[in-house]
C-alpha cells in the first residue's frame, strides 16, 4: 500500500502546476486558505510587501512605523521618489539621513500621509498602531477632509475607514499593535476604493469619491471573472471578466478583441502582451485554471497587456485525492465517489460528481469530455495520478477535475547531436530527444525545488514528466520535467503483491509501480526509484549493490579435505564487532563465480592462481575434519538474505578487482581541520571514516589475535604525521573516505611543525588520567600540551639528520625544544625532542657529530625545509650567516667570506628570544629580524630555498664576545 505521506513529494512537485494559482513567494507561514492569504499573494506579485531573507512573511509580527509607512508609500506608487529622496529628508529629530527608511518618510510627510507624534519626531522604530496604519491609508486615499469632519483622533480616522468600507470584515482595535497579515489585508482593500477628489473651487468646492483608484495609480487592470482558454502554444489566454476596473472607452480603442453582451463582461485576449518572463509554468498554471472562477490583475502598456497576479477565488470548495485513495463509485449512488482517507484504508469519505456537467483536463491539455470519461479515468487499473476536484458553482456537486499524471523515463545517457538537440537514451534503449531552440515547445526542467538546465541531467537520473502538450512521438515537446537521482543498490528478500511493496536483505522497503518487471525473491538488482519512491525500473546488469568491509583472521572448513561441506570466517566488522559468518555453499570468491565450499582443498591454492591473500602454506590442520585457513586481511563481502557471505573478496589486490574504488596512499601526510573534513594526502577523510588499525605483529599461520586489531576513527591520526594505508570506498579526491586499513600507523614526525618550547612542567590530571602539562611558545604564542600515557616522544637522532628516534624521553624540563604532533585536545601523539636550551653557554661546537647539530640539509622524505642551528657569525640585509663553531670568534665580519649556512629573513619570519644569561633568567619573548645578532645561537626552520620561516634566537653570557 502507497504511503500517504510519501505521496506528498507527488502532491508538493505538482504545487506549480494546480492548486492557488500565483507568481507571489510561497512563504512558509502563509497557510493555506488563511483570510490574508490572497492580500499576500496578489500583494507580493505586485512588489507592494516583502517578506523575509528565511522565506517567511512574518504574518503574526508586528511592524514599526517605518515599516508601516514604506508599505503605503508604495502603495501609493511613491516609491521611486522615496528612494530619490533618501538622505534629504530634514524633518524629524529621530530620522537622520542614514535611516534607512529617511527618503519613505520624508516623500510620507510630504503627500500628507503622515505627521510625526510631536516635537519634531516620529519614532520611526516604535511598534506601529491599528489606528495609525489606518490612518496612513486613510489619508493615502485622500479622506482626510472626511476624517476632519469625524471628531478627534483616532476615532474619526477608524470612522472614515468604515464609510468608505477600507475596514469591512477586518478586525482591528486602537492602541494595539497592528500584526503584518491585518496591515496587507489593509493594503489589499485599498487597491480599489475610488480616491477622494476635490470638484470645484473656492467656497463652492466640494469633495467626493471620484473615479480613479490607487489601481489606476499603478496602471493596473483588475479583473474578477474566469479563465475561457488558452493557446500555450502562441502564449494567448482569453478571460471572460465579470467585473472589475475596466471601462468601456478602452474597448473602443481596441485594446480588448471583443465586447460581450454589456459594459460588464469583457472578453480579453493578449497574445503580445504576456510577459516573456512569465510563460512557461504560467501558461500550464493558467490552463488549469480553464472554466474556474478568478481574480487577476493586469498592466497594461498601450494596450499590451501583462499578467502581474493572479489567483483561484477562495469560494471554490476543493478535494484532492490519489490514485491510490479512490476506492470505487457507490453502486446505489451513480455520481457518489467513495475514497480512503488513511494509510490503512480503514476508513472512507465521499463526495458527489455532477454527471450532467462535469468537464476536466489531463495535466492542463487533454480533455476530460463528460461524466463517462472521468469514471472511466478514476476506474482505470494501474494508473497513478493526482485528481483535484472542484465545485465552482457551489452547489454540492463537483463539476471539474484536473487530473496530473507522470511518465517516467531512466537516463543511460543524454549526449549533445550536430543539430543542438540533446537525445536521452533510457535503459532499455528507448529515446527521447529535447531542441532547447523549438521556441513553440515549453519544457522546464526541475531538480530539489529549483529550476535546471537540460545540461544538469545526468546518467542514471529519473526524468518524472508530466506532459503539458501534444508531444510528438520520441519528442519532449511540451512537458513540466522533475528530474530525481533516488536508488536503492541491494537484493530482494521478498515481494508483497498485496501491499505492493518489496524488502530487501538490508531491512528497507520501497513501494513499486503497477507493471514492474523483475521484481522477485533474491533478485540483486540496482531499483530506481521515481518522485514517489516507488520502483519503477530494475537493473540487474549494473549491479551497484554496497560491499561490507571487514578484517579477517581465520577461515574454518568442515569436513575432509576435498570434500567440505561448510566453511565459517571470523570478521571484525566496521562497527567494531567480531562476528562469526557462514561462507555460503556456492559462492563468488574474490570476483570467480561458482566456487564451492566443498572445492576448497589443502592441495593448492584455495582461492585460484590469482589470489594473494591465502597461500597454501597459509593453513594447518588443527583437529580431524576441520582446516583452518590464516587470513589476516581485509576483506570485501556479501550477505544473502540468510546473512551467509555470498560474495568474498580479500586483500587489497582482490578488493579493487572485485570492487573497485580503492586506492594505496604511501606516505600521506594527515590534516586535520575543526571545521572541514580533514585530508589524508589529497584524500578526504571525516568522523564516519571507518581505519582498521594493526598494532600488533603478524605470525605466520597464526590469526592474528583480536585485541590487536580495533576499529577507530581519524582521531587516531595525528596531525603532520605521514601514512601509508589501504583505502576503500574512495569516488574521488573530495569525497570522504569508507574505510582505511593500516599496518602499524608508524610515521615521521613532519617538520613543518613548528618548534615548541618549553616554560613550565606540572603534573595535572587529563581526561581522568595522570599526565604531565606542557605550557611553553609556538609561534609566540602560548600553548599548551598534554604527555599522556600514549603519547610518544623519543629522542631526535640528530647524525642521521633528524628522524625520529628510538630512544624514548619521558622527563621534560623548562627549556626543552620539542616538534610535536598533537590531537585537537592537546594530547601529544607523537613528538621529537631536539635538546634544552639552557645547555647552550656558547662554548660547544654545531657540528654533524656534536651532542646538538644538523647538518642544514632537507630532512629525509620532507622538500618542506630543514632545521638548522649556529652562531650567527654577521648579518648583511636580509641574508643571516650561521658558524658551526667558534673558529671565527673575534674576527670582523666580512659578507665576501664564506660561512657554513646562508639563510634569509622575509616578513613572515617569526623570532622568539630565549635568553639564559643570569640577569635575564631565562625569559622567554616575542623577537623580530633585529634579534638575530652576531653572537647569538640561534635554531631555525628554512625552506628548501633558505628562507627562514621560524627562529628560536639563544642569548647567552658569550653573545657580546663576537
Amino acid at each position: 500500500m502507497r504511503n500517504f505521506t510519501k505521496v506528498l513529494a507527488l502532491v508538493l512537485a505538482l504545487t506549480m502546476v494546480v492548486g492557488l494559482v500565483s507568481f507571489a513567494k510561497d512563504y512558509t507561514d502563509v497557510e493555506a486558505g488563511a483570510n490574508y492569504e490572497e492580500a499576500v499573494d496578489v500583494l507580493s506579485d505586485l512588489g507592494l510587501v516583502k517578506g523575509y531573507d528565511d522565506g517567511s512573511f512574518g504574518a503574526t509580527k508586528s511592524l514599526t512605523r517605518a515599516e508601516g509607512v514604506t508599505f503605503v508609500v508604495r502603495l501609493s506608487n511613491l516609491e521611486e521618489a522615496a528612494i530619490s529622496a533618501a538622505g534629504t529628508g530634514d524633518e524629524y529629530a529621530d530620522v537622520p539621513a542614514d535611516h534607512w527608511a529617511n527618503g519613505y518618510i520624508s516623500v510620507a510627510t510630504a503627500n500628507g500621509i503622515v505627521a510625526g507624534t510631536g516635537n519634531g519626531l516620529f519614532n520611526p522604530d516604535a511598534e506601529l498602531k491599528y489606528e495609525e496604519i489606518v490612518k496612513m491609508i486613510v489619508a493615502a486615499l485622500g479622506y482626510y477632509p472626511l476624517a476632519s469632519e469625524l471628531g478627534e483622533w483616532p476615532k474619526n480616522y477608524i470612522s472614515a475607514a468604515s464609510q468608505i468600507k477600507l475596514t469591512t470584515g477586518i478586525a482591528g482595535k486602537a492602541g494595539e499593535a497592528v500584526t503584518r497579515a491585518t496591515t496587507a489585508r489593509l493594503l489589499y482593500a485599498a487597491l480599489t476604493i475610488p480616491k477622494m477628489e476635490k470638484k470645484g473651487v473656492g467656497v463652492n468646492a466640494t469633495w467626493e469619491a471620484g473615479e480613479t483608484m490607487i489601481l489606476d495609480d499603478l496602471g493596473l487592470i483588475k479583473i474578477k471573472g474566469e479563465v475561457a482558454s488558452v493557446d500555450k502554444v502562441d502564449e494567448k489566454a482569453v478571460f471572460l471578466a465579470t467585473a472589475g476596473n475596466m471601462k468601456a472607452a478602452d474597448a473602443i480603442e481596441g485594446k480588448y478583441v471583443e465586447l460581450k453582451n454589456n459594459n460588464e463582461k469583457y472578453a480579453y485576449e493578449f497574445g503580445n502582451g504576456v510577459n516573456v518572463a512569465k510563460t512557461g509554468l504560467f501558461t500550464n498554471e493558467l490552463a488549469d485554471l480553464v472554466n474556474l472562477p478568478i481574480v487577476a490583475f493586469l498592466s497594461n502598456d498601450d494596450g499590451r497587456y501583462t499578467i502581474e497576479s493572479i489567483v483561484e477565488q477562495k469560494n471554490v470548495e476543493t478535494i484532492t485525492i490519489t490514485a491510490d485513495q479512490f476506492k470505487e463509485f457507490d453502486t446505489t449512488v451513480t455520481n457518489k465517489l467513495v475514497y480512503y482517507t488513511n494509510d490503512d484504508h480503514t476508513k472512507t469519505a465521499n463526495f458527489k460528481l455532477d454527471n450532467a456537467s462535469i468537464t476536466g483536463l489531463v495535466n492542463g491539455y487533454s480533455a476530460v469530455a463528460d461524466f463517462a470519461a472521468v469514471k472511466a479515468k478514476l476506474e482505470t487499473a494501474n494508473a497513478e495520478f493526482v485528481a483535484e476536484f472542484k465545485d465552482t458553482d457551489s452547489d454540492g456537486l463537483y463539476d471539474y477535475v484536473l487530473f496530473t499524471e507522470y511518465t517516467y523515463f531512466v537516463v543511460d545517457e543524454v549526449a549533445k547531436r550536430n543539430n543542438g538537440t540533446y537525445r536521452f537514451t533510457e535503459k532499455d534503449l528507448s529515446t527521447l530527444t529535447f531542441d532547447p531552440e523549438n521556441e513553440a515547445a515549453i519544457v522546464n526542467f526541475f531538480k530539489d525545488g529549483k529550476e535546471i538546465a537540460v545540461t544538469d541531467i545526468a546518467e542514471d537520473d529519473v526524468l518524472n514528466i508530466i506532459y503539458t502538450g501534444s508531444n510528438t512521438s520520441g519528442y519532449l515537446e511540451d512537458a513540466q520535467v522533475y528530474v530525481t537521482d533516488a536508488k536503492v543498490s541491494a537484493t530482494i528478500k521478498y515481494v508483497d503483491t498485496d501491499e505492493q511493496f518489496v524488502a530487501f536483505t538490508n531491512g528497507e522497503k520501497a513501494n513499486y509501480k503497477y507493471g514492474v518487471s523483475g521484481l522477485a525473491s533474491q533478485v540483486e538488482a540496482t531499483f530506481y526509484l521515481n518522485i514517489n519512491d516507488e520502483i519503477i525500473y530494475v537493473d540487474t546488469e549494473n549491479v551497484d549493490s554496497a560491499y561490507d568491509y571487514g578484517f579477517a583472521t581465520l577461515i574454518v572448513l568442515n569436513g575432509k579435505a576435498g570434500n567440505n561441506t561448510s566453511a565459517t570466517i571470523r570478521v571484525l566488522n566496521t562497527e567494531g564487532v567480531w562476528e562469526t559468518l557462514e561462507l555460503k555453499s556456492s559462492l563468488t570468491i574474490n570476483n570467480v563465480a561458482g566456487k564451492k565450499v566443498k572445492d576448497i582443498a589443502e592441495s593448492a591454492n584455495p582461492f585460484g592462481a590469482s589470489v594473494d591473500s591465502i597461500a597454501s602454506a597459509d593453513w594447518s590442520t588443527k583437529a580431524s575434519g576441520t582446516t583452518e585457513l590464516v587470513a589476516n586481511k581485509m576483506i570485501a563481502y556479501k550477505k544473502d538474505s540468510n546473512g551467509a557471505i555470498k560474495d568474498l573478496a580479500i586483500g587489497y589486490a582482490n578488493i579493487n578487482t572485485a570492487v573497485g574504488n580503492t586506492v594505496q596512499l604511501s606516505g600521506k601526510n594527515y590534516k586535520a581541520y575543526e571545521d572541514d573534513d580533514s585530508t589524508l594526502g589529497a584524500y578526504v577523510v571525516n568522523d564516519a571514516t571507518k581505519v582498521f588499525s594493526r598494532t600488533g605483529a603478524i605470525t605466520t599461520n597464526v590469526a592474528l589475535a583480536e585485541d590487536e586489531i580495533e576499529v577507530a576513527t581519524i582521531s587516531i591520526f595525528n596531525e603532520n604525521d605521514s601514512y601509508t594505508v589501504d583505502a576503500y570506498n574512495v569516488n574521488d579526491k573530495t569525497s570522504a573516505i569508507g574505510v582505511i586499513y593500516g599496518t602499524g600507523f608508524e610515521a615521521a614526525i613532519d617538520f613543518e611543525t613548528k618548534p615548541f618550547i618549553v616554560s613550565k612542567v606540572y603534573t595535572t590530571d587529563f581526561e581522568e588520567a595522570e599526565a604531565t602539562q606542557l605550557i611553553g611558545y609556538q609561534n609566540n604564542e602560548v600553548v599548551t600540551y598534554y604527555v599522556t600515557a600514549d603519547s610518544d616522544v623519543k629522542e631526535a637522532d640528530i647524525d642521521t639528520n633528524i628522524v625520529f628516534g628510538t630512544t624514548d624521553f619521558t622527563s621534560f624540563a623548562k627549556g626543552d625544544i620539542l616538534v610535536v604532533n598533537a590531537k585537537a585536545n592537546g594530547a601529544i601523539g607523537k613528538a621529537a625532542w631536539i635538546g634544552n636550551i639552557s645547555a647552550f653557554d656558547g662554548s660547544e661546537d654545531f657540528g654533524t657529530t656534536s651532542d646538538f647539530g644538523f647538518n642544514g640539509t632537507p630532512v629525509s622524505g620532507d622538500d618542506e625545509g630543514y632545521l638548522v642551528a649556529g652562531f650567527v657569525a654577521g648579518k648583511a640585509g636580509t641574508r643571516v650567516y650561521l658558524e658551526e663553531d667558534a673558529t671565527n670568534k673575534g674576527v670582523d665580519f666580512d659578507a665576501t667570506l664564506t660561512y657554513d649556512n646562508t639563510l634569509i629573513m622575509n616578513s613572515s619570519t617569526t623570532v622568539t628570544v630565549y635568553d639564559i644569561t643570569a640577569a635575564a633568567k631565562n625569559t622567554i619573548s616575542e623577537g623580530d629580524a633585529g634579534s638575530i645578532e652576531r653572537g647569538t645561537i640561534i635554531i631555525a626552520r628554512a625552506d628548501e630555498n633558505d628562507k627562514l620561516k621560524d627562529v628560536i634566537v639563544i642569548v647567552t653570557e658569550d653573545s657580546e664576545n663576537w
